[in-house]
C-alpha cells in the first residue's frame, strides 16, 4: 500500500501546515505534495508583499520542513501556485538542492513505483481577476509546455497541475462557470495518467459537492483550499485528514 497526503491553497495556514506534518507519520505516507498558493492571500495586498512571502518561505516553511524530515522518512513535493510571488523561486530552489524538498514545477519525479510530474503556471480567465500574474500562461503556451514535459507520461503517472482541467466537477466558479485549463484536460485525455491532482479553484468542490471526477481512466481530484486528503495510490481511495 503507497499513500501521500496531498492538500493545495493552503494560503498560509501555519495550523494546518503543521497538522499535516504531525500526521503524516502516523499515516503511514511516502510523500506529502503540497499544490500550490503556499502563501497567504493579504500578502498580495502588501507593499511589501514580496519581501513578508520571502519571509514566510525563509523562516516558517522550509525551516518546518526541515525539521520534519530528521525525523521522518517522508518526502515532500511542493511547487508555487498563482498567489505566490515567482521572484522567491530561488528559496524554494535552494531547499530543493538541500534535499529538503523536491521542487515540482516543470519537472519529473519518482514516487514509488509512480513518476510524478509537476506544473504551476495557470491559465487566464474572463471571470478570475488575479493579483499578481506571475504564473499565468495563454492555453497555447501551457499546452507546448506540458507536450514537452509529459512526454514520457503513462498509466502509472501522477500528474500535478496547479489548474484543474476544464469542464470538470474541479474547475467550477461562481456562476457556474467553468474556468479550468483547456490544455491540462487535452493531455489528461491523451495521456491518462492513474491520477492527477489540482487545486486552484477553492468553491468547485462546494459547488459541485465532489471533489473528484474522472477523465477516461484518470481519476481527477481537486478537494478545495486547505483540506488535506490521504489517496492510496493503488486503489485510489481517498480520506479527509481531520
Amino acid at each position: 500500500m503507497a499513500k501521500i497526503i496531498y492538500v493545495t491553497d493552503l494560503h498560509g495556514e501555519t495550523d494546518v501546515f503543521e497538522k499535516i506534518l504531525a500526521k503524516a507519520g502516523k499515516q503511514k505516507v511516502k510523500a506529502i505534495v503540497f499544490g500550490g498558493d503556499l502563501n497567504s492571500h493579504m500578502t498580495l495586498m502588501a507593499v511589501n508583499g514580496i519581501e513578508i512571502q520571502r519571509s514566510f518561505l525563509e523562516d516558517y516553511f522550509i525551516p518546518l520542513i526541515e525539521g520534519f524530515k530528521e525525523e521522518n522518512n517522508i518526502e515532500v513535493f511542493t511547487m508555487m501556485g498563482n498567489d505566490d510571488h515567482s521572484m522567491n523561486m530561488d528559496i524554494l530552489e535552494s531547499a530543493d538542492k538541500k534535499g529538503t524538498i523536491k521542487l515540482m514545477h516543470n519537472k519529473v519525479y519518482k514516487l514509488g513505483n509512480h513518476n510524478i510530474f509537476g506544473y504551476t503556471f495557470i491559465n487566464p480567465s474572463d471571470y478570475l481577476i488575479f493579483p499578481i500574474n506571475d504564473w499565468v500562461k495563454e492555453e497555447r503556451e501551457i499546452k507546448k509546455d506540458l507536450e514537452k514535459l509529459t512526454k514520457n507520461m503513462d498509466f502509472k503517472s501522477i500528474f500535478a497541475t496547479h489548474t484543474p482541467p476544464l469542464n470538470t466537477n474541479l474547475d467550477i466558479f461562481y456562476g457556474g462557470h467553468h474556468v479550468g485549463s483547456s490544455a491540462v484536460r487535452e493531455i489528461i485525455q491523451k495521456k491518462q495518467p492513474k491520477l492527477a491532482l489540482s487545486g486552484h479553484i477553492h468553491e468547485s468542490c462546494i459547488l459541485s459537492g465532489e471533489m473528484g471526477d474522472r477523465i477516461g481512466k484518470t481519476f481527477c481530484l481537486n478537494p478545495g483550499n486547505s483540506r488535506p486528503v490521504v489517496i492510496d495510490l493503488d486503489t485510489l481511495k481517498l480520506k479527509l485528514l481531520k
